[in-house]
C-alpha cells in the first residue's frame, strides 16, 4: 500500500522547497514588500504568493499575521545589530566606536526606512507574541549601552552615568534616524547643508561633547570652565 502522506505537513506548491529554507524565503519576501509595499502587505497570503505556495504552507511557519509580523521585526533588530557590529569593529578606540556605531543605526534608518519604522511599532514589542522582538530589540539597546560604558569608564564615571547617557545617545540616533527614515528635515535645513554633512554634525556634537563633558568632570572643572580655560 502507498505511503500516505502527512496530514500536518503543509502542502508545498512550489517544488524543491524544504521546511528551512521555505521560511528563509518566506521572510526575504516580507522583507521586499515591506520594503516596497508598506506593513499592510505584510500578509500569509502575500508572501505565499511570492513564493508560490499555499497560505497553509506560511501560517505552518508563522501561524498567523501577527506572528509574522514580530518575526520580521526581529529580523530587522539583527540586521541593525549586525551593522553596529560590523561598524565598531574597525576601531578600539571608545569615542570612535561610539561615534561609528551611532552613524550605522542612522544609516540603517535612511537607507531601510520602512523596516526601521516597522520594527519599532509599540504593538509589536509589546505583543504577548513578540519575545524574539523583544529580546533582539534589548541586544541591540545592550549594544549602545556597552559602548557607552566604554567611553563613560574609560573616564572614571559610574553606572548612573552609564546609564543616562545611554538613553541620551539612543535618543539622539533614534530622533535623527526617524527624522531621516520619514524625510523630515527642515527645507531650511537642507538648503545650507548636505543631508550627509546634517547626520554627521549630529553625532559628533554628541560624541564630542559626551567626551568633554566626561573629561571636565574627572578633572573636577565644567565643560564651560574648561572651555575658558579656568
Amino acid at each position: 500500500m502507498a505511503s500516505q502522506p502527512n496530514a500536518r505537513a503543509p502542502r508545498l506548491a512550489k517544488a524543491g522547497y524544504h521546511h528551512g529554507n521555505l521560511r528563509a524565503s518566506l521572510v526575504q519576501a516580507a522583507l521586499k514588500l515591506l520594503d516596497e509595499q508598506g506593513p499592510t502587505a505584510l500578509t500569509l497570503r502575500g508572501i505565499a504568493q511570492v513564493n508560490g505556495v499555499t497560505q497553509t504552507a506560511s501560517a505552518y511557519h508563522f501561524t498567523d499575521k501577527e506572528g509574522l509580523e514580530c518575526a520580521i521585526a526581529a529580523v530587522c533588530f539583527r540586521e541593525l545589530i549586525a551593522r553596529l557590529t560590523e561598524a565598531i569593529s574597525v576601531s578600539a578606540a571608545p569615542e570612535e566606536r561610539l561615534l561609528a556605531a551611532m552613524r550605522a543605526y542612522v544609516l540603517y534608518a535612511e537607507s531601510s526606512p520602512a523596516r526601521f519604522q516597522f520594527m519599532f511599532l509599540a504593538r509589536l514589542i509589546g505583543s504577548t507574541r513578540g519575545d524574539e522582538v523583544k529580546v533582539a530589540a534589548r541586544t541591540c539597546f545592550g549594544l549602545l549601552r556597552l559602548l557607552v560604558a566604554e567611553l563613560v569608564t574609560q573616564a572614571g564615571g559610574d553606572s548612573e552615568s552609564v546609564e543616562t547617557e545611554t538613553l541620551a545617545a539612543w535618543s539622539v540616533v533614534h530622533g535623527f534616524g526617524k527624522i531621516s527614515a520619514g524625510s523630515l528635515i527642515p527645507s531650511q535645513v537642507g538648503q545650507l547643508v548636505s543631508h550627509d554633512v546634517a547626520r554627521e554634525a549630529v553625532i559628533a556634537s554628541f560624541v564630542e561633547g559626551l567626551a568633554a563633558k566626561l573629561a571636565a568632570r574627572r578633572s573636577g572643572g565644567t565643560v564651560m570652565e574648561r572651555g575658558h580655560g579656568r
